[in-house]
C-alpha cells in the first residue's frame, strides 16, 4: 500500500493528508473536503483521488473555470509529485520530497537490523524498491535509485540528495 501523502495549498498555510483510497472534493462550499475561498473555484470544483497504487487522480467535476495540471486544462489527469494542480486561483501542490524520502525510508529500514530480523543486504532492498515503482513508491524516483546502485555510486548518507541530482530536481529552500 503506498504512504500517507501530504498535499499543501499554496500561500496558505494548510496541508491535506491524503490515505490511499481516499477521494476529496474541492470547492467553495463548506460540504467540500477541501474548502477554497476563492470566487473563481466552483461550489464542487474537482475532486482528487489517492489511489491504493499511490497514483493522484484529478477529475474536473465540469467546473466553470477549469481544472489545470502543470498549467494544463484537464477534464482527468494523473498528477505526480512536483506537480501543481490549479484551481481558479488556488494552487494545490503534491511535494516531491515526501516522494524522495519515503524511497529513502524504506530502504534504510529495510537495510537496517531490527530485533525481529536481520538486515537485508543492499541489492535485495533495491530489488524491492524496484518491484513497488509506480505502485507503492514514484516511479522516476524509484528507477534513480537503481541505477545509482548498478553504477556503485549509492552513497546511503547522501541517498537524497544523489537521488535529487540524478533527475535534476532542484532544492527547496
Amino acid at each position: 500500500m503506498a504512504p500517507r501523502l501530504d498535499l499543501i495549498v499554496r500561500n496558505t498555510d494548510r496541508v491535506i493528508s491524503m490515505v490511499p483510497g481516499q477521494t476529496l472534493i474541492a470547492g467553495r462550499t463548506a460540504q467540500c473536503d477541501l474548502q477554497l475561498d476563492d470566487p473563481s473555484v466552483s461550489r464542487r470544483h474537482c475532486s482528487i483521488t489517492y489511489t491504493d497504487s499511490g497514483i493522484l487522480q484529478v477529475k474536473d467535476l465540469d467546473s466553470a473555470n477549469g481544472t489545470f495540471v502543470n498549467e494544463r486544462q484537464v477534464k482527468e489527469a494523473t498528477a505526480r509529485p512536483g506537480d501543481l494542480v490549479r484551481l481558479g486561483a488556488a494552487i494545490i501542490e503534491i511535494p516531491f520530497l515526501g516522494r524522495l524520502l519515503c524511497v529513502a525510508d524504506f530502504y534504510d529500514a529495510l537495510t537496517s537490523a531490527r530485533a525481529y530480523r536481520d538486515a537485508m543486504t543492499a541489492d535485495e532492498a533495491i530489488r524491492m524498491i524496484e518491484k513497488g515503482a509506480g505502485h507503492h513508491f514514484d516511479p522516476a524516483v524509484a528507477a534513480a535509485l537503481v541505477r545509482l546502485s548498478e553504477r556503485g555510486e549509492l552513497n546511503v548518507d547522501a541517498m537524497p540528495s544523489q537521488i535529487m541530482d540524478m533527475l535534476s530536481v532542484k532544492a527547496v529552500p
